[in-house]
């Protein structure tokens, strides 16, 4: 598991979130946040910043938590 995938995950049990009830915030199905989680598929920019402000991250942090190009795998 990687830095910035235990970040993520960090972040979503600090704000008090389970994958469930963050899927439905953002608005996406669970079984999608999971891939999403876990790699095996890459979220689109505006999920990403959906997420972000869902679990109160920083913006300027979105690059460490959802890297480019699959880098955090």
């Amino acid at each position: 598991m990687n830095n910035s995938h235990l970040k993520l995950r960090g972040h979503i049990k600090a704000s008090g979130h389970t994958i469930p009830t963050l899927a439905r915030k953002v608005g996406v199905s669970t079984s999608h946040m999971n891939n999403v989680l876990c790699g095996r598929t890459s979220p689109k920019l505006d999920l990403c910043y959906a997420i972000i402000d869902e679990v109160k991250a920083e913006k300027k942090d979105i690059f460490d938590l959802f890297p480019p190009d699959d880098t955090r795998f």
